[in-house]
């Protein structure tokens, strides 16, 4: 499970040099904020990386001779009809009066923490995190809300 906060009150004091809006919503920031976890979430998948960059545990001989419902890569077996895409939620609610919490993760896939961590007999195949690109993805898509709010408040 992925969590974050998306604020307003956080520019509260922002808005109290400028002219703008005194209570800025930032839903527009908590939905790109799905949006680019949506798109990362596949592509990183799809990269046959794991969150931290480095190469994505090759599978065994004997998962692959049992056969596993596709040819795709290790955590992939069905490509993008893998469970790991299509079941992939990422809700936005409301928070207080100024913010959101962004919450995402795979509801009722029970077999996302051992693919992640690994057990006795597997090895980790690490995906549940923030990549490098993600994590600018995100940090320019508050940067340029800033800049939005900023020339509002003109």
């Amino acid at each position: 499970m992925i969590d974050f906060e998306v604020r307003g009150e956080l520019t509260d004091h922002l808005f109290s040099m400028l002219r703008g809006p005194r209570d800025p919503d930032p839903i527009r920031l908590a939905q790109r904020t799905r949006e680019i976890l949506i798109q990362e979430n596949e592509r990183l998948l799809k990269s046959g990386r794991d969150v931290d960059g480095s190469e994505t545990a090759p599978l065994k001989e004997s998962t692959i001779r049992r056969g596993r419902g596709g040819f795709g890569p290790p955590r992939l077996p069905r490509i993008s009809a893998s469970r790991l895409v299509t079941r992939f939620e990422v809700a936005v609610a409301r928070q207080g009066d100024h913010g959101y919490v962004v919450r995402a993760g795979w509801p009722g896939l029970n077999f996302v923490g051992y693919l992640n961590d690994g057990t006795s007999h597997m090895e980790a195949r690490r995906f549940v995190g923030i990549t490098a690109s993600c994590r600018e993805q995100l940090e320019e898509a508050a940067h340029q809300y800033g800049a939005d709010l900023l020339k509002a408040g003109r």
